[in-house]
């Protein structure tokens, strides 16, 4: 149904959550440092967020910038995060670890997953999966895992949108809900509905807060500009898709 459409808005920030609450995104993820991709937020960001921010929570479960080859040791300290992020009460993480010739590292996920569980976490698979060197194989994987939900994915573009053809035969698997990702706004967002006929999409959906004081001080460095999400473009790609899928489903009836 069109009024199921969840735009799942990627914050690193108080402010952030907030804005995107406002403007009636369905579901945070909740990170640190989107410069580097994402890494897992502090615990006091994840308290703050915890205590204002009503709607569904996934907690970005990633050690360190780079890639998603890990250590025995970075599995254990994901384990501890993914504990820390059940104990608040949040209702997801989204997780992913590959292997050095770029499969699933299915060791490692089921060991994180078994920690999900114990905690009854929605579980997405994040952009690791953009990695991987056979995408359909390893959807494949991830569903025979059990206990995933989603996977996050840009089709291996640089965006959803040029990554739509992947993304359409990932869809048509059927296997385990796939979760656009990547480049999303309130331009293509109807787009990639149409196309893939998906009920989520994922984005940041940034816009600049304001430049740091200290902006003379930091040349060339990302840091000096602040960046929020913006609230008014999460209302219109919310706007747009329910819309959209709406339209779908009437033509769907009607043929």
């Amino acid at each position: 149904m069109a009024g199921d459409f969840v735009l799942e808005v990627c914050v690193d920030s108080l402010h952030g959550a907030l804005e995107a609450q406002q403007g009636g995104a369905g579901r945070l993820e909740l990170c640190g440092n989107l410069e580097v991709g994402g890494v897992t937020a502090s615990y006091g960001l994840m308290k703050l967020v915890k205590r204002h921010i009503h709607i569904p929570v996934h907690a970005l479960i990633r050690p360190r910038g780079g890639d998603f080859v890990y250590s025995e040791l970075e599995i254990e300290v994901m384990k501890a995060d993914i504990g820390v992020v059940g104990e608040l009460g949040f209702q997801g993480v989204a997780i992913g670890a590959l292997t050095p010739d770029r499969e699933v590292d299915v060791g490692a996920m089921r060991v994180l997953l078994r920690e999900c569980g114990r905690f009854s976490l929605d579980v997405t698979f994040h952009r690791a999966f953009d990695c991987v060197v056979a995408p359909l194989e390893a959807l494949e994987v991830i569903a025979g895992l059990g206990g995933v939900s989603r996977v996050l994915t840009s089709g291996q573009e640089a965006s959803a949108v040029e990554g739509v053809a992947l993304l359409r035969g990932l869809v048509e698997r059927r296997s385990v809900g796939v979760l656009p990702g990547a480049g999303v706004s309130d331009v293509n967002a109807r787009f990639l509905v149409e196309e893939l006929l998906v009920s989520e999409l994922h984005g940041s959906v940034r816009k600049e807060l304001r430049a740091s004081p200290l902006q003379d001080l930091l040349p060339g460095d990302k840091s000096s500009v602040i960046w929020t999400v913006d609230a008014e473009k999460v209302q219109r790609i919310v706007e747009v898709c329910k819309g959209t899928l709406l339209e779908c489903e009437k033509g769907s009836e009607e043929a």
